[in-house]
Formats: structure tokens, sequence, C-alpha cells
């Protein structure tokens, strides 16, 4: 049975997707920035971007282990360069990636105003959350295909759609 969303997915331009991020430099939030380049260049969600650890990301295979998926299966997926260039930044103190200077970790739910905040100077009018990136990484990658695969991505499992 197709199940349809109960609401409009949204997503963002590659154009907005700069705009939000250089508007993101401005934020309060430390963590924002690096967390949205890198959900809009991996496609993951909130959950598994904020538990994965420094040990998940492999720079040499160019692959991130996403160890607990919401479909509670392992899985590998690409590591692109924005993705990489995303975090680089981040101290490799912690365990997490994600993680505060002192060691923890951010609520999940504590990046929702930040980005919202930073969007309002970039003429976004759509609904926008965290979830947003992962919508426009999808809608961005399309056109262009997998990268680990070649084949289109409206079938890839790098999403971790179970399909």
């Amino acid at each position: 049975q197709v199940r349809f969303p109960k609401r409009e997915i949204n997503f963002l331009s590659p154009t907005e997707l700069e705009s939000l991020f250089n508007a993101a430099i401005c934020s309060k939030n430390r963590l924002l920035r690096p967390l949205i380049c890198f959900l809009a260049h991996t496609g993951l969600r909130r959950s598994g971007a904020l538990n994965l650890l420094w040990t998940d990301i492999d720079e040499n295979e160019g692959l991130i282990h996403v160890r607990m998926s919401k479909n509670g299966k392992s899985r590998k997926i690409p590591l692109e360069p924005d993705a990489l260039a995303a975090i680089t930044g981040l101290k490799h103190q912690h365990k997490f990636v994600f993680s505060h200077p002192d060691g923890s970790r951010p609520h999940e739910d504590c990046f929702l105003k930040p980005l919202r905040t930073a969007a309002k100077p970039t003429g976004i009018k759509r609904r926008i959350d965290l979830h947003t990136m992962r919508h426009s990484y999808g809608s961005n990658k399309i056109p262009d295909g997998c990268v680990r695969t070649g084949r289109p991505c409206d079938d890839c499992r790098c999403f971790g759609t179970g399909t």
C-alpha cells in the first residue's frame, strides 16, 4: 500500500542551501552550521548524525557507517567531500562527532529555533526543519544519480528507506 506524506515535502535548492549555510555562521549554536551542512550532504536523519562516532567516519574508504538507522539496520553511505568539510572543523577530542567542547551531547531539539532564525534573512519562506536537509539531499541528488552506485537515487539504499 502506498503511503502519502501528511504535509508537503519541503526541500531547498543548492542556492538556498548555500544561503542558509552562510547565515548559520552567525548562529550562537556552534554545531548548527556543521550539522546542517553534514545533513544536506549525506541525507542522514538528525538522530543518525547526532549518534555518529568519529570511528564511524572512514575517510580512506570514503564511507560513513550508520550503526543504527531508523529501520534498525546498519548501513554504509558515501562520505562526500562537502560532508567531510562540514565536520573537519569539529575537534576529535570526544567520541561523538557532534558534541560540545566539554564532550556533552546536544539535545536533538536544540537546533530547530537557531535553524529557523538563520533562515529568516535568507528569504526562504517555506517551513524548514532539520529533516528538510534530508529531503534536499535526495531532491538534489536524483538528477545526478548515486555517488556510490551510479544508479538513480530514487531507489538508492543511501537514504535508509529500506528500498
